[in-house]
């Protein structure tokens, strides 16, 4: 089925609020496990109220669901895995606060007859301030989905005088990583420098 190219592009989703309070933060923090050494003074400041620090990873699910959803991309949830993740630090995160979300369509990736890649991004910033805390690109697999349009199709109408989103985010060719399964992906690519994240199923 097809993708609707280059409408796809200029999805958005802006303003959304998240917040989230002393609780969720030490929840998450248990739930991947901190505290579970009660006589670690490293883990403790992550799930004891007195001055709290939140893990940096509780970015990607403190505004869950502030993304393009499906249904708006013109894919089947249920056809669509999700690639890789990664999350980029603009700030320290606090222990209890409110975001607002900007979602975007970033990028996509015609794969041929398997599908295409589709990249979402989310920037979290403080809904006071303004000022951006975290972003978070979202990889998702569409499989046996088309674009309505190729991107040579395209480049030959822009070439005619029309006006294309080819140079913004769509490419024939899959950039090298989106053609490797995460899980194969050497640690070196996936550890990068500075406050980033990678992660994938």
């Amino acid at each position: 089925m097809p993708i609707d190219y280059p409408a796809i592009l200029e999805l958005k989703d802006q303003g959304r609020r998240f917040s989230w309070s002393d609780r969720e933060t030490m929840l998450y923090a248990l739930a991947i496990g901190m505290g579970a050494d009660p006589l670690d003074r490293d883990e403790l400041p992550f799930v004891y109220e007195k001055n709290l620090k939140a893990m940096p990873t509780l970015a990607t699910v403190i505004a869950w669901g502030a993304s393009i959803p499906a249904d708006r991309l013109g894919t089947d949830r249920l056809q669509t895995l999700h690639g890789e993740e990664s999350l980029t630090l603009h700030s320290p995160l606090p222990a209890a606060g409110e975001v607002a979300a900007d979602s975007r369509v970033r990028a996509v990736y015609d794969k041929g007859d398997k599908g295409a890649v589709i990249e979402r991004e989310t920037v979290l910033r403080d809904a006071v301030s303004g000022a951006p805390i975290a972003t978070i690109v979202r990889t998702a697999f569409a499989r046996g989905w088309r674009f309505r349009r190729t991107c040579t199709e395209v480049r030959a109408a822009r070439a005619a005088g029309a006006q294309s989103g080819c140079d913004a985010g769509i490419c024939d060719s899959p950039r090298p990583s989106a053609a490797v399964p995460p899980m194969r992906r050497s640690k070196s690519a996936a550890c990068r420098s500075g406050r980033r994240h990678r992660g994938g199923i």
